[in-house]
């Protein structure tokens, strides 16, 4: 990245594009960047949109015309939006039928309710889909009739798979607990201290993580032949992989 590109959430904008910024400026000649609350009698319409407007809903707020006015916003935008952003590259969020940059609400408002977010009641949502009540009312021989993705694994399994790479078996079990940034993206769901629920977590997306990080997917792969029920999507996900 150059000098005259700075990095914001997960875009990069350029010096010449905040020049254009002055453009937008309003009557009063501040930016048309207020934190206001989405207007849902409009978005209630709209059936997609780029991932950062569905990011910035989730939370109530009313996208601003582009992006880069997104500016002092709650730490909690930029941290959904790196997740979304990585769930939707690896297409766990299903994309807009119209624009393959764009993200269906109904959709996304499914997706974000199986990670716990919290959202607005006026945000669109499919189905509602408790994975973990879900599980629970099935027979164990048609639990994985669920999609994995929308259950993940435990902390011990993930433990147990990856043990040694990059951790070694007492360091995941750290740090799943006290999750740092790299791996929030792979987490499915989020536990609950009062309820003794932990978090489940999606291996493969910790495995794509983990080759971020140098692990080989000769490593991988070996680790994945533990996972049967994940091994068919790791291999789909990195088979164009060197």
């Amino acid at each position: 990245m150059d000098k005259t590109t700075r990095k914001v959430g997960s875009f990069s904008i350029s010096r010449k594009q905040q020049i254009n910024i002055l453009a937008y400026m309003n009557s009063s000649g501040t930016l048309d960047d207020e934190q206001l609350q989405a207007n849902w009698d409009v978005w209630e319409r709209i059936p997609q949109c780029a991932v950062w407007k569905a990011v910035a809903l989730s939370l109530d707020l009313e996208p601003p015309k582009r992006w880069y006015f997104v500016r002092n916003w709650p730490n909690e935008y930029e941290l959904r939006l790196d997740v979304a952003t990585k769930h939707f590259e690896c297409k766990n969020i299903t994309q807009s039928k119209i624009d393959s940059d764009s993200v269906d609400l109904t959709a996304f408002g499914t997706w974000a309710e199986s990670l716990c977010w919290s959202l607005p009641d006026r945000f669109p949502r499919g189905v509602k889909l408790q994975a973990k009540a879900l599980i629970e009312a099935l027979p164990t021989t048609q639990a994985r009739s669920v999609p994995n993705a929308m259950i993940g694994e435990p902390k011990r399994v993930i433990m147990r798979t990856f043990k040694g790479l990059y951790f070694d078996y007492d360091q995941w079990g750290r740090n799943l607990a006290d999750v740092p940034r790299w791996l929030v993206p792979c987490r499915v769901s989020r536990g609950s201290k009062g309820r003794r629920v932990s978090h489940t977590w999606n291996p493969v997306l910790i495995g794509l993580a983990l080759m971020d990080k140098g692990i080989t997917k000769k490593e991988l792969n070996l680790a994945f032949m533990n996972l049967k029920d994940w091994s068919k999507e790791w291999q789909e996900k990195t088979d164009l992989m060197d």
